[in-house]
């Protein structure tokens, strides 16, 4: 395991830990549907050889399905980054798929950005909601 994957592991669950800490409602789901699907990834790279990219493309397409459900009569644009992010690594999938000329690394980067691509917008979506939160609280009652 590289580096860059174990930096990737702790990013994922240190950026989920704050949506769930700081994080707004649709936040905390955004982080609990990551972390899962991260979960079973890592879960199934790690213990096994059963990490194929025929396996791999269920839990993307799990992953954005429920961006999608969040998306849905969303006014933040967060939700809609995470299942764009989303939907570029499943393709990533389906080109290793059909394409066996692109090599493993190619196809780890495309996933690595799209990882980071979740994580920065998840990550967006936490700062507004906590930012929003304080300044609903810091705002005089009046009345």
């Amino acid at each position: 395991m590289t580096h860059l994957v174990q930096t990737t592991y702790i990013m994922i669950a240190l950026v989920c830990l704050l949506a769930v800490i700081w994080g707004a409602d649709r936040e905390r789901k955004g982080a609990l549907i990551f972390g899962v699907v991260s979960g079973v990834n890592i879960f199934l790279a790690n213990n096994s050889g059963y990490a194929t990219d025929g396996l791999l493309i269920f839990t993307a397409i799990a992953c954005l399905t429920g961006f999608v459900a969040l998306c849905w009569k969303s006014s933040h644009l967060w939700p809609l980054w995470a299942a764009a992010a989303q939907g570029m690594a499943i393709m990533g999938h389906v080109l290793r798929l059909t394409n066996p000329r692109i090599t493993a690394t190619t196809a780890d980067i495309i996933q690595l950005i799209s990882i980071y691509i979740v994580l920065f917008s998840l990550l967006a979506g936490t700062v507004y909601a906590a930012r929003h939160r304080s300044q609903k609280d810091n705002s005089p009652n009046i009345g």
